[in-house]
């Protein structure tokens, strides 16, 4: 299924599938109790660490459509942090031609996801993203249709999402996520 137009599709190559692979293999286990306290279920890790390999997707995604865009955009963070030293912070710093920056903060779903769910990215409530009044902090939505194509669906400025915001489908997680659903903003601009 694609939403958006087909420029805004990008395919990844097999040494960014490999490596987006490696990585959410080697920072799942650091994340662990976090996902817990947040009312995860505790699989052994399979989910959390699907969950990264489709983020990392989707995060090598959006640098690569940004840089094929115009401007410059930094690289995807591939540093296993302590679990202490771990951030909700801007995931890419994109560089418009217009000389602006943007902070990109990546959401991606998986066709899983969406068809059980339906159209909709969760946001942690701790995220800065809830908090988010700043001109230049965007949220990049993604759909991730298979590992190795990525299609950028909205980029909506941090602002103007906050407003759609509602709880979660699953009870379990309504005292730690909030969740946007796209028939309520696919009105907006893509940027």
């Amino acid at each position: 299924m694609y939403i958006g137009k087909k420029e805004n599709i990008v395919k990844l190559t097999d040494e960014i599938i490999k490596a987006a692979d490696v990585f959410s293999q080697k920072v799942a286990p650091t994340t662990r109790e976090k996902h817990l306290e947040r009312g995860h279920k505790d699989d052994g890790g399979v989910i959390s660490t699907s969950n990264h390999f489709k983020g990392t997707l989707a995060e090598f995604g959006v640098y690569l459509w940004a840089n094929f865009i115009g401007g410059e955009c930094t690289k995807p963070d591939t540093v296993i942090y302590p679990a202490h030293k771990k951030s909700y912070k801007k995931d890419l710093v994109w560089e418009t031609p217009d000389g602006i920056k943007r902070n990109l903060h990546v959401k991606s779903q998986t066709p899983w996801s969406a068809e059980r769910y339906g159209f909709s990215w969760v946001f942690t409530k701790t995220d800065r993203i809830n908090q988010m009044t700043g001109p230049n902090d965007y949220v990049v939505l993604t759909y991730v249709h298979d590992n190795s194509t990525i299609e950028i669906l909205k980029i909506v400025q941090g602002a103007k999402l906050v407003q759609f915001f509602k709880d979660p489908v699953e009870a379990q997680y309504k005292d730690s996520k909030r969740a946007i659903y796209y028939e309520d903003f696919a009105h907006l601009d893509l940027l």
